[in-house]
This record gives structure tokens, C-alpha cells and sequence, in this order.
């Protein structure tokens, strides 16, 4: 029997879920392991996924629950093991697979907003989830700040194990996609680049990522003597269009405080991040909260200085500020941009520690009764 299906669509948008799990599948099937997840069909993945392995992604719609339950069953039959990354979302099909199937569940908690998504789940969410947790699910979360919004929710959770949800980059494990050659031009015409990366510019109303933090402090460094180190800023928001109304006040925003054109605006799924972190000076990462961030780990693996808030703990080498104050945030990235040469000279690719751990879970399961 095969191992493991991931309930979690790739590519795009490009985002920390999504470049995880199609690395661990990967990695998993190059050491022999079966393993499976979906992917959203396209043009730029119809000739780029490997049918045997990525089933294509047409949503498990709970307005059409049975037939996307028997959609389901069909995609995971020859599976031992189950791996959701959106456990709100999927409980009730989860618990089918359990009651009728026998599946071993594996749930990942990929952010600390666990409390407040139970929150919003109907009832009949709140009763499956209640209901699943009885049986002998495998907890992971990325961060112990994870962990414990986690805890929060009134159903009785044990044994979580925390595991950063990072796999790092090696050349088997990507697409052959270059950047834009906008994105080139505008690199080769500065000489320190700024990285900033966002889901989307609001979540709930409120500007998670920062954004308008990475425009304050921007606007604050590309102005007078540090202007001989020709900063540039590479704004990335993978899951929204260009005519959204959010990213138009961004850029209103940027020509109102005159730094919109040393701005490169990639608006949607950028295919090859691995490419950009090679001529990344620092990645930022202003969020107002967090669980572990994947693009943090992504970035450091990458020899990539990263300056990010201090809203939760971050991983070892992060230069941390103090969220809401803009002149610590902007001395920081100045500090990091002078300094990135010699972090440049001590990149780690190949730590697989958290791939050995996930693994460790599978096996167990596997051997499990």
C-alpha cells in the first residue's frame, strides 16, 4: 500500500504550504516512499506534474459534500495515511476516512490562528472535529506559539508534536522556471534587494504580513547617504490580481511617498522563489503574528539575512525588531544590508532534520496496527 496522501493543492499560489508540501512529497517519493498530493491544473503545471503523484485539485465543496466525499475516497484509496494541512476545513471528510476507512490521520497546524478558525467553523465542523480527536489522530504544529493556540480549542488534544513545517531546497526539488526578466532587469539595476513576501494584503481586515510596515520602513532607508547602497524592493503577494483594490492603495501609497520606482510589484504566484533568494540581500518579515514562517527558514538556508518582528520566536539568526517601531525596523534592515556578504558565506541547504522527523511519524504509523 502507498504511503501517504496530502490533502493540500500545489502549485500555485507559491505560498509556505504549498512549496513544503510538494518538497516532502517529493523528497519522500526519491527515497521510495509513495506519496501523493494535488495540484491545481494549468497551463504552467500541465507539462511540470507527474501524474502518478499529483492528482488534479477540484476542491471538496461542502455544498456538494457526496460527491466530493466520493471523489475523495477514490483519490486516497490506495493510501495508508492521510496528511491534512487545513484541518478546519477538511474534519468531516477526515473523520469519514477514519470511520470507514480505517485511514491514519496526520493534521498539521500551519500558523497560531487555530483558535480563532475553530471559531468560525459551524457546528457540525465543531461536532466532527470534537469527534476526531477521539480517535488516534497525529497532531503536528509548526511552532510552539502553534501548539498552543491549538490547546485553545475546547476539544481534548494530546501529544502535539512540534515540527517546522521546512524542507530545504536542493536541485532535484524544483521547477526549471527562471524569473521575469522585468524582475532581472530591475535586480541588476540595484545593488541591495529587498524581499518582502505576503499571502495577501489584508486577512480579516487586518494587514497580517505588514505591508504597509515594509513601505514605511522603505521609504525611511532610500533616502540620503544610504542611497549609495541602491536599495530595491521586491514586493511578492501571491494570492490576489492586479486590479485588486488592496494592492492599488499600496501603490498609491508608494508614488504618494515617491519610492515606487525602486519597487518591483510581483503580483501573483512567483514559480521559482529558489532563483530570487539567490539575489536576495535580506528578506523582511514584518508580521503582526506568526507561526513559523517557512520563507524565515527558506531564506537563512539560503545564506539570506532576514530581519522579521518580534511577535513570536523565530529561528536561529534572525535579526529581530520591535514590531510597531519603524526606526528599529529600518536601523535593522540597514544593519542587515551592510553586513549580508558575510551571512551570504554561511548558507545550510541540506539540513533535513524537520523532513527526518515527518518521516519518523510515517513510519510509526506504518507500522502500527
Amino acid at each position: 500500500m502507498a504511503l501517504v496522501k496530502h490533502i493540500f493543492p500545489i502549485p500555485p499560489p507559491y505560498g509556505g504550504v504549498s512549496i513544503y508540501v510538494y518538497r516532502l512529497v517529493q523528497k519522500l517519493n526519491d527515497e521510495g516512499h509513495i506519496a501523493g498530493a494535488y495540484h491545481v491544473c494549468s497551463e504552467m503545471t500541465e507539462n511540470q506534474i507527474d501524474a502518478s503523484i499529483y492528482t488534479p485539485y477540484k476542491g471538496f465543496s461542502r455544498k456538494r459534500f457526496l460527491s466530493s466525499f466520493i471523489r475523495l475516497t477514490k483519490d486516497t484509496r490506495k493510501y495508508e495515511i492521510v496528511h491534512s494541512h487545513s484541518v478546519f476545513s477538511d474534519s468531516i471528510y477526515l473523520l469519514l476516512l477514519v470511520f470507514f476507512y480505517k485511514k491514519k490521520i496526520v493534521v498539521t497546524i500551519h500558523n497560531d490562528r487555530a483558535f480563532n478558525n475553530y471559531l468560525k467553523q459551524n457546528l457540525i465542523s465543531k461536532l466532527c472535529l470534537k469527534i476526531l480527536a477521539r480517535y488516534n489522530i497525529t497532531w503536528v504544529a509548526v511552532s510552539e506559539k502553534a501548539m498552543l493556540e491549538l490547546k485553545k480549542i475546547p476539544i481534548k488534544i494530546q501529544n502535539i508534536s512540534i515540527i517546522p513545517a521546512f524542507i530545504p531546497f536542493s536541485q532535484s526539488l524544483h521547477y526549471s522556471y527562471n524569473l521575469p526578466v522585468e524582475m532581472n532587469t530591475f535586480i541588476d539595476n540595484h545593488s541591495s534587494i529587498i524581499v518582502f513576501y505576503a499571502y495577501k494584503v489584508l486577512i480579516d481586515y487586518i494587514d497580517i504580513y505588514g505591508c504597509y510596515d515594509v513601505l514605511n520602513m522603505f521609504k525611511s532607508i532610500n533616502v540620503g547617504e544610504f542611497r549609495k547602497w541602491k536599495p530595491g524592493l521586491v514586493f511578492c503577494i501571491t494570492n490576489v490580481s492586479e486590479d485588486d483594490c488592496d494592492v492599488a492603495k499600496l501603490k498609491f501609497f508608494s508614488k504618494k511617498n515617491n519610492i515606487d520606482s525602486d519597487i518591483y510589484w510581483q503580483i501573483g504566484p512567483i514559480q521559482e522563489m529558489e532563483r530570487l533568494w539567490q539575489q536576495t540581500t535580506v528578506y523582511v518579515r514584518p508580521t503582526v503574528n506568526d507561526g513559523d514562517s517557512v520563507a524565515i527558514r527558506e531564506a537563512l538556508s539560503m545564506g539570506v539575512s532576514v530581519v522579521a518582528s518580534n511577535v513570536t520566536t523565530r529561528p536561529i539568526n534572525t535579526i529581530l525588531y520591535q514590531h510597531g517601531n519603524n526606526d528599529d525596523f529600518s536601523n535593522k534592515v540597514k544593519t542587515a544590508i551592510k553586513q549580508a556578504k558575510a551571512i551570504r558565506n554561511h548558507p545550510n541547504y541540506l539540513d533535513f532534520t524537520y523532513y527526518n522527523q515527518i518521516l519518523a511519524i510515517y513510519k510509526k504509523l506504518h507500522t502500527s496496527e
